[in-house]
């Protein structure tokens, strides 16, 4: 696994919840797309999909805590 694959599925698990700006159900659509990418992936190069899962993920939860941080931080100021 190479080093752009990972910054790629970080910056897709980073954009995932950021993406609810635009559309609400994006974010559905993008991670159910994020897994079928990965399911074929797997069928096709019979590799590890958790590793790149976990990697999403990483990206995923560090945007949903941002924005958590920013929401509350322009509530109180």
């Amino acid at each position: 696994m190479d080093l752009k694959s990972k910054i790629a599925h970080f910056f897709a698990g980073i954009v995932t919840p950021i993406s609810v700006i635009v559309h609400p159900i994006m974010p559905i659509i993008s991670f159910a797309a994020f897994l079928s990418y990965e399911l074929v992936e797997y069928y096709i190069n019979k590799d590890k999909p958790w590793i790149d899962i976990l990697e999403y993920m990483v990206g995923f939860y560090s945007s949903v805590a941002g924005l958590i941080i920013f929401t509350v931080w322009s509530r109180i100021f």
